[in-house]
């Protein structure tokens, strides 16, 4: 499938929208003749001498006949609405059902750019909301669809170029915990022995080897490239 064939399935949905639009307002231009045929039958039975009673039990006549085909034109108008939409869901889902297995296997394919995903996208999504709470860190994201369906995307913001590299408090505690026995090289050699029992405790012994081949000499400038692996719970070595 193609962002060609999306746009078609929407150009589907919006033709047959469009002529159960004209369909309805064909019946509502008929429900304002009824309208205005049983308005003046209605004036006319008012006027009449209520002492003619038979020229007044003729216009009453015609005043129900009027009310009566108004009546059903206002239900043949709801029938005509309830059938409409029956048709459009009806077509909408065949054809989109048709191409959902396409669509994922479409989007799911590594060959398909980005620049593809993109434009997949602005045939099925109608607008994005962005609401960013800096309190909590996130930013909510209400998606609304072309079909109508709303979601709401819950994503935490992204740390600024200091913040990323901003040691952590906890590791900067702990350096000045250390300062008291060890000189600098000696620290860096502890804080990357704590780095090394990390990657051993996750992925396993058997990456070790390769890790000590490529382990190069530390200096002090090196004490917080990988604060973010250490567990500094525990007390200094």
């Amino acid at each position: 499938m193609t962002p060609a064939a999306v746009e078609l399935a929407l150009e589907v949905r919006k033709e047959i929208q469009a002529r159960h639009e004209e369909a309805d307002r064909l019946r509502c231009r008929a429900i304002e003749r009824a309208q205005t045929e049983a308005d003046l039958a209605q004036r006319r039975f008012m006027l009449v001498d209520p002492s003619n009673r038979l020229v007044a039990d003729t216009l009453e006549g015609e005043w129900n006949e009027k009310l009566r085909t108004l009546a059903n034109a206002r239900e043949e108008r709801e029938r005509g609405r309830e059938h409409d939409q029956f048709i459009l869901d009806k077509a909408v889902h065949e054809r989109l059902v048709a191409m959902t297995a396409d669509f994922n296997e479409l989007w799911k394919d590594p060959d398909t750019p980005s620049r593809e995903r993109k434009r997949l996208l602005a045939h099925i999504i109608e607008d994005v909301t962005l609401l960013k709470l800096p309190a909590e860190g996130t930013t909510k994201l209400h998606v609304r669809f072309k079909g109508g369906k709303i979601q709401t995307l819950t994503t935490m913001n992204p740390k600024s170029s200091a913040q990323q590299i901003k040691t952590k408090p906890s590791i900067v505690e702990l350096v000045d915990k250390l300062l008291d026995d060890y000189i600098y090289p000696e620290i860096a050699e502890i804080l990357m022995s704590r780095v090394i029992a990390q990657v051993e405790q996750h992925v396993g012994a058997a990456m070790m080897p390769a890790l000590h081949l490529s382990k190069s000499p530390i200096s002090s400038t090196n004490i917080s490239c990988n604060h973010d692996m250490i567990d500094c719970d525990s007390e200094a070595c």
